[in-house]
């Protein structure tokens, strides 16, 4: 079933839920608060408006998100395996307790997102914007990053043991933040300006 140029109701998505298994949404508004437990797992959905929605316990495995505005959606306790978000917004939306096995994003902003526990292992991480995102526990391990930026994160407890952030805007690191990127391959000036936000100089 496919939804072009429409607006998609609660009751419309209930009636996806029973009787279909894949849709394809496209330039659709979605006039929703709050839908909850619904399954459109292998959905695809392109240039959609979808801000302000909570989703929580629902089922978007293999779904693809293409160009959307998902700010300040609720995601808690969702399925993201193998989820896809290229080019959409997802400012302060709230991602904690989902399962995201190979979920991946690409060109989003993500900026005051709560994405704790994350697995973003071996992924390379392009045009992705965590300005003051909460990222506590995330695994990056042995990722590349490419034009992204971390100022202002919280990376609590986060591993990035073979990261590779010289394609990252790190901004200005406390210590304990700093710390939090052992193992992790940066750039010379990266270095100096970790180091000067720590007033520590070289001589």
């Amino acid at each position: 079933m496919n939804f072009c140029n429409q607006s998609i109701s609660t009751e419309e998505l209930k009636k996806i839920k029973i009787s279909e298994e894949c849709t394809q949404f496209e330039n659709c508004l979605f006039t929703i608060s709050e839908i909850r437990h619904i399954s459109l797992e292998n959905s695809r959905f392109v240039n959609c408006k979808m801000s302000n929605i909570d989703f929580s316990y629902s089922n978007f495995n293999e779904a693809i998100f293409k160009n959307c505005d998902l700010n300040n959606c609720i995601f808690r306790g969702c399925h993201l395996f193998s989820a896809k978000f290229e080019d959409c917004k997802l400012s302060g939306s709230d991602f904690s307790d989902v399962s995201n096995l190979n979920c991946e994003f690409k060109n989003c902003m993500l900026s005051y997102c709560f994405l704790p526990e994350f697995n973003f292992k071996g992924q390379t991480l392009y045009g992705l914007n965590f300005n003051g995102a909460e990222l506590n526990a995330c695994d990056f391990r042995d990722s590349i990053w490419e034009n992204c930026s971390l100022r202002e994160a919280v990376l609590r407890q986060c591993r990035f043991k073979g990261a590779d952030l010289r394609g990252c805007d790190l901004g200005c690191f406390s210590y304990n933040d700093a710390a939090n990127l052992k193992g992790a391959f940066i750039s010379k000036s990266q270095a100096e300006d970790i180091l000067s936000a720590l007033a520590i100089s070289v001589i």
